[in-house]
């Protein structure tokens, strides 16, 4: 089967990592944050009600896992086995990427929706079972975290396991060709027993249910403001009986996304001038490094059915002195930088070209610390 064995995160680990999760209301925007670190440009999240065929599948007891789920498509973003593992096994600033996420565990926030990871990026499967309570070797007697990755291309596992791969025929994907990106599959807990907050697996359908419900107030246009690489999100919904998925809610960059906004938005975050801030002057003068970005983000309402473009001005200081101070002490454990960031909404227009509401001009020097 191609098959190898992945290290996957201890139960105890998880428990550790999830307390720094905020509940399963946000995960949608932890989930979009992670897609930008690991530089996707677009990230697709559906809410996929659908119970799919489990006859063929690698395990029986992975039928459980073919019911409703979180699903995260991140276009053009493949993973190795290697870079998977590090992202849920070890700390941040140990997982080689160019910045860690601001907010919330990183990729490990996943495991709010679901017990069992699968992810389909390149040309792996990859199951990440940290429980050990459905991925079972039948030689084994205690439940112990299981990771494996199928090498799926140039191989019969498709044609063996068609179950297997159904829930991911989306988003252009193809079992018999390498995939150019990553989908995150989140079975939720169906089991009808509730688990307790904060620990894998802990949502439920009633739990996407809600995602629906309130995503464009957690997944707002907003939160391109801040990203250094994502330039559109969206979240839509599939529902046993429909021929299609449902778009709910999209927002993204007004095309076209010049190379220089691209730069200038991941810009101050790559900015290394301050790390030749010395310790000793910390009582002498130490400016800060500034720099604004102009932004129109176009969204659209599935439920108003309507869209809109908004105009910012964002302006992100490198602060001075103590802050610098502060972030050269954890830059090496934690990746601290001493980045600050704010915005300001400039004007509206809604769909019709009407102008939205009125704003006035932002006068004064913009400023965060």
């Amino acid at each position: 089967l191609h098959l190898k064995d992945l290290a996957c995160p201890s139960p105890r680990w998880l428990e550790q990592e999830l307390k720094r999760c905020s509940g399963p209301a946000n995960l949608l925007p932890q989930l979009v944050e992670c897609a930008d670190v690991l530089g996707a440009r677009s990230v697709h999240i559906l809410l996929d009600f659908r119970n799919h065929p489990a006859e063929s599948i690698l395990q029986p007891n992975l039928a459980d896992m073919q019911g409703p789920a979180v699903v995260v498509f991140m276009e053009g973003v493949t993973m190795s086995p290697e870079q998977l593992c590090a992202l849920q096994n070890l700390p941040p600033h140990k997982q080689g990427l160019r910045r860690s996420c601001r907010a919330g565990p990183g990729l490990v926030c996943m495991y709010q929706a679901a017990e069992v990871a699968s992810i389909v990026s390149g040309e792996g499967l990859y199951i990440f079972d940290p429980i050990g309570r459905h991925f079972v070797d039948q030689q084994q007697q205690d439940a112990v975290p299981v990771g494996k990755v199928h090498l799926f291309v140039n191989s019969d596992m498709p044609q063996r396991f068609p179950d297997q791969f159904l829930p991911f025929q989306i988003f252009g994907f193809d079992a018999r060709q390498s995939f150019h990106g990553t989908i995150i599959r989140l079975p939720v807990n169906c089991t009808g027993n509730a688990r307790p907050a904060g620990t894998p697996g802990s949502m439920e359908v009633k739990d996407m249910e809600e995602l629906e419900a309130r995503c464009e107030d957690t997944v707002k246009g907003e939160c391109l403001l801040f990203l250094e690489d994502l330039e559109r999100v969206a979240v839509s919904t599939w529902r046993d009986g429909q021929e299609d998925m449902k778009l709910v809610f999209k927002a993204g960059l007004q095309p076209p996304v010049s190379p220089s906004l691209r730069a200038a938005r991941a810009a101050m975050s790559r900015n290394r001038e301050w790390q030749k801030f010395s310790l000793m002057s910390v009582f002498v003068s130490a400016s800060p490094i500034r720099s604004n970005v102009d932004l129109s983000i176009v969204s659209f309402s599935a439920k108003n059915n309507d869209s809109r473009v908004d105009r910012w001005r964002v302006h992100h200081t490198l602060g001075p002195r103590q802050a610098r101070k502060f972030a050269l002490e954890h830059h090496k454990t934690r990746g601290w930088i001493p980045l600050a960031s704010v915005a300001a909404l400039l004007g509206s227009v809604g769909g019709n070209g009407a102008e939205g509401s009125k704003l006035a001009e932002v006068k004064g020097q913009e400023f965060s610390y």
